[in-house]
């Protein structure tokens, strides 16, 4: 009885030894086969790549046309880049802008300086007086966009990701205009302002335009769409810029109610409401 019992146990122990060799060898096998090896490369290059601060990727080429090659900043991308300018190819061009982006991360620029703009007849995106990018038209073409618009767009991308607030289409010409009056003098009113910010984000304005809680407009009950207004926080004596688009407020006592980023500008977006003075300086 004993002898079976012990002949049974050496058999079980023959039996288990015997599959573990077979799966040490599978897994063996296993971490050596290339396609496996070549998988774990590219699963830990895109993390790695994703986890960078401002990076590079090729895209597909498609016949006849160039290899188009995006940028990512902070895990966003902010452009793609279609077409050689000046025999710059699309990858070069990225890897410019790399550099550039890195740059300005490392040195902690401000982003709230990034704007369009144009010069020579060419659209490009600016800090201060660095050129960041030039947009070409051949790219804007495939993006369906007009040049200005490109510019304006991957400059609104770059400051997005990099935490400032975009910009609204008109911002140059309300900058031109802005710039122009030392002191203003027209239409203005004191009273109590407020904000409307992400119930209302992407929904259709009163001058039909999207509304966008990250850009500087306003909306006011009579003031014609496209006024440009300063409004000062009475408070704190801050100031921002607004384009008028859409209609209210619908509380009596309240004159003007301000995008969400507008109202962070001058200081009001906690108390939700704070007394201002509005002054109309044109209109765009």
């Amino acid at each position: 009885m004993n002898l079976r019992r012990i002949l049974g146990f050496t058999f079980v122990l023959f039996i288990s030894f015997t599959l573990w060799g077979g799966y040490s060898i599978f897994v063996s096998a296993k971490e050596d086969n290339p396609f496996e090896k070549q998988l774990a490369r590219f699963i830990e290059k895109r993390f790695q790549e994703e986890n960078r601060e401002v990076y590079y990727k090729s895209g597909k080429r498609e016949p006849g046309k160039a290899i188009p090659v995006s940028v990512y900043l902070k895990g966003e991308k902010i452009l793609t880049f279609r077409q050689a300018v000046d025999e710059i190819t699309p990858r070069k061009r990225a890897k410019i802008l790399v550099n550039k982006l890195k740059n300005f991360v490392k040195n902690n620029e401000n982003p709230w300086k990034i704007f369009p703009s144009i010069e020579k007849g060419l659209a490009v995106v600016k800090y201060e007086d660095n050129l960041l990018m030039t947009a070409d038209v051949k790219s804007a073409k495939l993006s369906g966009m007009e040049v200005a618009d490109l510019a304006l767009s991957w400059a609104n991308n770059t400051r997005r990701a990099l935490g400032a607030a975009e910009l609204i289409k008109d911002y140059e010409l309300i900058k031109v205009i802005s710039d122009k009056y030392d002191e203003i003098t027209g239409y203005y009113e004191t009273g109590v302002a407020s904000w409307y910010g992400d119930y209302f984000h992407g929904r259709t304005a009163a001058d039909g335009s999207i509304y966008n809680m990250y850009q500087f407009t306003a909306a006011h009950k009579t003031l014609p769409f496209g006024s440009v207004v300063k409004v000062t926080n009475l408070k704190n004596g801050n100031a921002c810029i607004v384009k008028i688009t859409d209609r209210g407020p619908f509380i009596d006592g309240r004159i003007i109610d301000l995008s969400m980023v507008a109202a962070e500008e001058i200081g009001m977006l906690n108390s939700g409401i704070s007394k201002v003075k509005i002054e109309v300086i044109g209109k765009v």
